[in-house]
């Protein structure tokens, strides 16, 4: 049996790496990535076109300039620390610089494959849930809107009657 890590020194051989037989999901994988740009660039326009609606037209400049603030530091900023440290949690074997911990040297590569993609698509659906409860208070408030108009429509034209 051949132990798990093996440290005998650097070696190089020319050509592809052998991935063996078990290596058969990268088409499965390229899918699901392509789903995932897909959406996440899908949802740009939608965004967009929320704030434009929802702002007044002399404001619509600043309200798409604090969208770009916060999406940058809310999703940009924080998201490498939390990637990093999330991947991190899979490490195997630490380096060490100087009695002090160092880079990760091996990841444990299936969880963390695993744990990387549930992450994805975990983040992927607490963001279309927003998206979905955000259309539908915006359809029920439109909903509100009009019933009200047709309530003051209907009190003008009694109005009227009485006036007449």
């Amino acid at each position: 049996m051949t132990p798990p890590l093996n440290f005998s020194g650097p070696e190089a051989v020319s050509g592809e790496c052998d991935r063996g037989t078990g290596c058969t999901n990268s088409n499965i994988f390229l899918a699901i990535i392509a789903v995932f740009v897909f959406t996440s660039f899908m949802i740009a326009v939608p965004n967009k076109t929320v704030v434009l609606r929802s702002v007044p037209d002399n404001l619509r400049t600043y309200a798409l300039g604090f969208q770009f603030i916060f999406q940058r530091s809310l999703g940009f900023l924080p998201g490498p620390i939390v990637g990093g440290w999330v991947v991190d949690t899979w490490c195997l074997v630490w380096g060490q610089s100087c009695s002090t911990r160092g880079s990760c040297q091996f990841y444990d590569v299936t969880r963390l494959s695993y744990n990387l993609a549930f992450l994805a698509l975990a983040a992927q659906g607490i963001a279309a849930i927003f998206y979905f409860l955000s259309y539908w208070f915006c359809k029920r408030s439109r909903n509100i809107t009009k019933e009200t108009k047709s309530v003051e429509v209907k009190e003008v034209e009694k109005v009227e009657e009485t006036v007449l």
